[in-house]
């Protein structure tokens, strides 16, 4: 598959012309040949739209409209950007103000509900904050009662489980409702025929950066036929810088080249393979579904996730996440042999102890005071963390990652939404002056 973008940069770069346009740079070298004290020369690739540029994101675009099946449009601002754009999107399409959504959403879901003042109805679920199963006739109740504009889930979510996608839009076509999925950790799913949009999802965000071989802020906006009759490049500069990194977008170009050769998808299966033989043959609890996604869950080993990464970094391995309960790794092609026997060395090394009993973090039923648009957009204080209950929250922080709020924008803060803030380490809250 030709790479239109990323061959324009390269040979702009060949031909080392005198700069009078942006960046300030001028493809001058600005690390002084050394970037974090490893050898680098990206500089001069980072340019701008000069000449010869006017059509090749959509060149581009279209290659992986091609690959992934459906109409596909570019962000260098990470799935953030394509999740505002998607409910701006439904919005404008349904006329209607209220979403059914999954808890265990990302931040920038509500603050697309902030600026489009969306109000939210949320799906009933015990499994904990960062992990969420669906029940389908919970749902069909739902909508039953409830017009939205569409239904939105995170799938894979943060420790790797993933949705029954396809029995979630049957129920959402029962009901005409849009289905809208945050499929940011998932791009790759793609080559597992089991991407959102292969399922029966009208509109699905990727963040190609976090599994494939693309710069941080890469991602994908994938929409139905139905959806792309809109003017979808129109809402996504509503929220998107107009000054594209062309750096992001030669990445998200040249990856397109990487997954139209047969060869990639083989790798994906056969990574896909190593990483559940791992999974099968070490005695630590995992969890989750997630083809290149492992979660630990050692607390069966007597260890919390945060112990258990410090054993890892004595490896001079990163993990993705750890919290109390578990610890996220994530695979991707570039993961080398050597990582996975580095990585088998240190769980071999691990001496169990007594388990550990730790509740994993939940939230409570919610209790809305305001919309999340009054809260966000309204007077607020920082208070501390434990003199915060009883008051209504501002703009919640968050960790990141994961970037799931444990109390929402608009919210009455309860003794529980404090436990589980102290327990990432939060000291702090932003509250709403003007609501009690």
């Amino acid at each position: 598959m030709e790479t239109p973008l990323n061959d324009f940069v390269s040979t702009y770069v060949m031909t080392n012309p005198v700069r009078f346009h942006m960046p300030g740079h001028k493809g001058h070298d600005l690390f002084h040949g050394r970037l974090y004290g490893f050898e680098a020369d990206i500089t001069k690739f980072d340019i701008t739209e000069v000449k010869g540029t006017e059509n090749l994101i959509e060149l581009s675009e279209a290659n992986a409209s091609e690959i992934f099946g459906c109409p596909t449009y570019y962000s260098t601002e990470g799935s953030s950007l394509c999740i505002r754009a998607m409910m701006s999107l439904l919005l404008k399409k349904t006329g209607i103000r209220t979403v059914v959504a999954a808890r265990n959403c990302h931040n920038s879901f509500i603050t697309a509900c902030a600026l489009l003042d969306l109000d939210v109805v949320w799906i009933p679920d015990d499994d904990g904050l960062l992990s969420t199963t669906v029940d389908l006739s919970v749902l069909d109740r739902i909508l039953t009662e409830t017009k939205a504009c569409c239904v939105y889930i995170t799938s894979p979510d943060y420790l790797g489980s993933v949705s029954d996608i396809a029995a979630i839009s049957d129920v959402c076509r029962k009901h005409g409702t849009y289905l809208a999925v945050d499929n940011a950790h998932g791009a790759y799913l793609k080559f597992f025929n089991s991407h959102p949009m292969q399922l029966g999802a009208d509109i699905c965000c990727d963040s190609a950066h976090k599994t494939l071989p693309v710069l941080t802020g890469g991602a994908y906006l994938h929409v139905s036929e139905d959806l792309n009759e809109m003017d979808v490049r129109r809402e996504m500069s509503l929220f998107a810088s107009t000054s594209p990194s062309w750096l992001i977008l030669a990445s998200l170009d040249r990856c397109n080249g990487y997954m139209a050769d047969p060869k990639f998808a083989l790798s994906l299966r056969k990574l896909s393979s190593k990483v559940q033989s791992i999974s099968n043959n070490i005695s630590i609890k995992t969890h989750g579904n997630e083809y290149l996604k492992l979660t630990l869950c050692p607390n069966s080993l007597g260890y919390t996730g945060d112990m258990f990464a410090d054993v890892l970094r004595t490896y001079n391995i990163e993990p993705e996440f750890s919290d109390e309960n578990f610890v996220t790794l994530m695979f991707s092609v570039n993961t080398k042999d050597e990582d996975f026997d580095m990585l088998m060395k240190a769980l071999d090394s691990v001496e169990p102890m007594d388990p550990l009993d730790i509740p994993v973090i939940s939230v409570p039923a919610p209790e809305k005071v305001v919309s999340i648009r009054q809260a966000v957009m309204g007077r607020t204080e920082v208070v501390d963390i434990d003199k915060a209950e009883g008051r209504v929250a501002g703009f919640a922080k968050t960790s990141c990652p994961p970037a799931v709020p444990i109390v929402i924008a608009g919210e009455r803060i309860k003794a529980e939404h404090i436990k589980a803030l102290q327990a990432y380490g939060f000291e702090t809250i932003e509250v709403c002056c003007d609501f009690e």
